[in-house]
């Protein structure tokens, strides 16, 4: 009977019908063969139902073949192929049973007989399956990092040892930088494709043999995916990008646009490839893990490491904007230092004014535009957002400290609100309703050099609305210092009735 005795599909000659070569094409034909196999097979059983229904010796129709389709894998190629070659034979297997139970002559079939025997001839195959699958899934995400650690370490190299290279122009050193991290994502996609493809393994093996192994074979393998991405991948990048920011410094650069501080804008760069891997891992979980886990229960392990994958990402995120936000702010502070004149706010008398903003104002604003500009083309408007909310916040500190180690004449004082109201309008472009409110009280400063004699700064000391809270009785104190005729009212500023106590 040719369901029986057939030599086209002789389990003996299944490797002498393999190439001598090895390899994925070659690895996959094995799987491929034993389709084809259980297609032939099929096709036999239907045309002889009625003696299937009598006499099914399955065992011995296909144990025998699928044994030596599976030890072919096993000892010619890697784990991967195997894995694959096992969950293809099966698949058949039960797709076999099902047609056969469907058959188009209408025999009775003894199905549970038939699915019970599946079960026995792949069981030897299948009781390790799953710690197999994660060795699989491990190696080769290990194999997979390293590769693209060494890569990126061969690449340093190669950069500090070209002297050329620290004089490149920034737009290259930025597009280098762009296309390593588009790389990076490309890993990431790599990596969850493996992962899906274990995944649909799993799900294969485990519906077939024990369906009360879906639920902790599903999370295994996600789960591997999380650490391989978060701890092993994202991490290790946001690290070592927050450490080469640790290093960096203020730029002396009259080119406003080379006062972007380049290693703040790589971090934002990986800020927004992390935000694309968390959506894609987002969209593999929902369409494709979701559906056989239970997001009740909030002490399994698959909750509470994807909370740790989202934690890590949040934390590198959060660690690093930290020093993304004060580098911008140090590099306008060095600005202040370099740029801005003791005589800005303090003019020879009899000098004329144009009433413009100060070079080291303008160089500032400059600084704050080019950096918004730059971030805004890599970063999500929220991060941008909250980005600058923190950096309007320290810039305005700068600012009030820069004013209180200068000195200010009442005719300086036209300059020093030129400056002030120009540094508002910077503020308006974040259209950050905190940071407006914040520099509009910069605005009022002026007032406080302007005004002319104690009894009407008094009043300015008094109004708490004009300040809005952004600064203490003490720091307007402060600035009152820096007016050039301090030592001339000194006496009637510090008079009792003019102390808030």
């Amino acid at each position: 009977n040719p369901i029986f005795f057939d030599h086209t599909y002789n389990p003996s000659l299944v490797a002498s019908k393999l190439p001598t070569s090895t390899g994925p094409s070659v690895g996959y034909a094995l799987a491929d063969d034993f389709a084809k196999f259980m297609d032939y097979t099929l096709g036999n059983c239907q045309k002889q139902a009625e003696l299937i229904s009598k006499i099914f010796v399955f065992e011995d129709s296909i144990s025998e073949y699928m044994s030596a389709i599976l030890s072919a894998a096993k000892t010619r190629e890697h784990l991967g192929i195997y894995l694959h070659t096992l969950a293809t034979s099966v698949y058949s297997c039960m797709q076999f049973v099902d047609l056969i139970a469907r058959n188009p002559y209408g025999v009775q079939v003894d199905v549970d007989v038939i699915q019970s025997g599946v079960r026995e001839l792949i069981k030897p195959y299948t009781d390790k399956y799953i710690d197999q699958e994660m060795e699989y899934l491990s190696a080769r995400y290990k194999a997979e990092l390293e590769k693209w650690n060494n890569r990126n370490k061969d690449k340093k190299k190669k950069e500090q040892g070209n002297a050329d290279y620290m004089d490149a122009e920034q737009a290259q050193a930025h597009k280098r930088y762009v296309h390593e991290h588009d790389e990076g994502h490309h890993l990431s996609l790599h990596l969850m494709h493996g992962n899906k493809e274990s995944l649909g393994r799993a799900l294969v093996i485990s519906t077939t043999t024990d369906v009360t192994k879906i639920r902790p074979n599903v999370q295994r393998v996600f789960i591997a995916l999380l650490k391989a991405i978060g701890e092993k991948h994202m991490k290790p990048a946001f690290a070592a990008a927050i450490e080469v920011m640790s290093k960096s410094g203020p730029v002396d650069a009259d080119d406003n646009n080379k006062m972007v501080n380049m290693d703040s804008l790589q971090f934002f760069e990986l800020v927004h490839i992390a935000d694309l891997i968390q959506q894609m891992v987002d969209v593999y979980y929902n369409e494709d893990v979701k559906l056989w886990i239970d997001e009740q229960d909030f002490l399994s392990d698959i909750v509470v490491e994807k909370k740790i994958f989202e934690r890590i990402l949040d934390d590198s995120v959060a660690g690093g904007m930290d020093k993304a936000i004060q580098l911008l702010v140090n590099q306008c502070e060095y600005i202040l230092l370099s740029h801005q004149q003791l005589t800005d706010y303090n003019p020879p008398e009899n000098t004329l004014s144009d009433w413009k903003p100060t070079v080291a104002c303008q160089k500032v604003v400059a600084c704050l535009s080019s950096h918004a500009k730059l971030i805004g083309g890599v970063t999500e408007k929220n991060t941008v957002e909250v980005f600058f909310s923190e950096v309007g916040v320290r810039l305005f500190n700068v600012i009030t400290k820069n004013i209180r180690r200068l000195q200010v004449s009442q005719t300086g004082a036209m300059q020093l609100i030129c400056d002030m109201n120009r540094y508002y309008e910077w503020a308006l472009t974040c259209r950050v309703t905190s940071i407006t409110k914040l520099f509009s009280v910069l605005k009022e400063l002026g007032n406080l050099f302007l005004a002319d004699g104690s009894e009407e700064l008094r009043k300015l000391v008094h109004d708490a609305p004009r300040f809005q809270g952004a600064l203490r009785i003490e720091e307007i104190y402060e600035l009152l210092q820096s007016r050039t005729d301090y030592h001339k009212i000194k006496k009637q500023v510090e008079a009792k009735e003019c102390i808030i106590q």
